[in-house]
């Protein structure tokens, strides 16, 4: 199975050599996929030459590292739409249905989970994604105001 990451990449860089460098963070679900892709493209191992500047400019940006990484105002907006009573409400249906009342979801689990269906839903057209399940109609039209 192709993930949508490679499609992606695929798509945009086409007959191009292209190394994915594996997630900036440790999770234990993103490595476990990470590591299960089949890629027709060059492998990644502990020898990987650095990021290539086409797909990771914000690596090599020093007014993006300024800006907007180590600027706490760049996540007040963010904030201010997590606090709103629709997304808390989203949160707490979604912890509802899943039966998470004595640990729920936070925003982000939640809206791991909402990047998780749309990838899977890409990597697997026309294939039910459990990713998905959790979300109503309602859900997804919150969510996309983020």
């Amino acid at each position: 199975m192709k993930s949508a990451e490679v499609h992606l990449t695929v798509g945009v860089f086409p007959g191009e050599d292209v190394l994915i460098p594996p997630p900036l963070e440790e999770d234990p679900l993103l490595r476990v996929w990470h590591e299960n892709i089949t890629l027709p493209l060059r492998a990644i191992n502990n020898n990987t030459p650095p990021p290539q500047k086409k797909i990771q400019p914000y690596d090599f940006c020093t007014k993006w590292e300024e800006d907007v990484n180590d600027n706490p105002e760049t996540e007040v907006e963010q904030e201010l739409f997590e606090e709103e009573q629709p997304v808390l409400d989203t949160v707490a249906n979604i912890n509802r249905r899943l039966g998470f009342l004595d640990d729920p979801l936070t925003f982000g689990d939640v809206d791991m989970m909402y990047d998780m269906c749309r990838y899977d839903r890409i990597a697997r057209p026309g294939r039910p994604s459990a990713w998905c399940l959790p979300f109503e109609q309602d859900d997804l039209v919150v969510r996309r105001h983020s």
